[in-house]
């Protein structure tokens, strides 16, 4: 994904656009206009920068090469009892008492068509959908936002019409309150978007590893990679929950929007 490419839906038309975007939900490359039109789709699709994927198809597969424990050091063995890839500092370290420990190279052998790399397959990609879900949940939120923020001015300014000077004042602190509110609550779901996004695309980016690999790769790469994917994986599912705040407005009477 690193290499100057065309979007893939100006070819379908014969016509040679450079892409800059990913599109999450097609996975395809495409071009800035085509982007704009992704976006637009019922439900919108999830666009990325090329460059983030690229650059995490990169540091995944050279950081799994390496011990988690000792950065400088390769991971060229296996722990059976832990599950885990080390190095050789680690035996007398953390591991002594394990058995048994075998090279990578044996570790990985048959993982190609093993029920590890189905399951992270399988995990990644149900992750994946529920991100888009509450990533799409979060857009429809602000535009509901919008709506109820428009409905309000209307009553506040229906109200200022059976009052004195007094209330116009109430009505400007009223509206400026609940400016203030809409404004940190459409911030507040538009970064928590574009972390799920971002998310989104690193999960594609896992997908697109382990596929090149399970193609191309030796199953020592194969094995490390995944046991590494696994391990950002397994993050990402414990924390997703608990990430999306989803903000509405209310009006009381009683002078302030909540």
């Amino acid at each position: 994904m690193t290499e100057t490419s065309h979007c893939a839906n100006c070819m379908r038309f014969e016509k040679k656009s450079n892409a800059k975007k990913w599109c999450q939900n097609c996975s395809v490359k495409i071009c800035l206009a085509c982007a704009r039109v992704h976006r637009q789709f019922k439900p919108p699709h999830t666009v990325v920068l090329i460059e983030d994927v690229a650059y995490l198809l990169s540091s995944i597969t050279k950081e799994s090469k390496f011990c988690d424990y000792h950065p400088d050091e390769k991971a060229v063995l296996f722990c059976s009892r832990h599950d885990s890839i080390i190095c050789s500092l680690c035996v007398p370290q953390t591991h002594q008492n394990c058995d048994p420990i075998i090279p990578i190279d044996r570790a990985s052998r048959g993982v190609k068509s093993s029920t590890s790399l189905q399951d992270i397959e399988r995990r990644i990609k149900h992750l994946k959908e529920v991100i888009l879900k509450i990533a799409f949940e979060l857009k429809n939120s602000c535009t509901g936002l919008f709506d109820k923020e428009e409905e309000i001015k209307s009553t506040i300014k229906g109200f200022r019409k059976k009052v004195n000077e007094y209330f116009d004042k109430i009505e400007k602190e009223l509206i400026e309150e609940m400016n203030k509110k809409c404004n940190h609550c459409q911030t507040s779901m538009g970064q928590q978007v574009s972390k799920l996004e971002a998310e989104c695309a690193e999960l594609t980016g896992y997908s697109d590893i382990i596929s090149d690999l399970k193609e191309k790769g030796s199953e020592i790469d194969l094995f490390q990679t995944i046991k590494m994917i696994d391990r950002k994986t397994h993050e990402q599912e414990i924390h997703i929950q608990k990430r999306a705040t989803v903000y509405t407005i209310r009006f009381f009477a009683t002078g302030k929007a909540y």
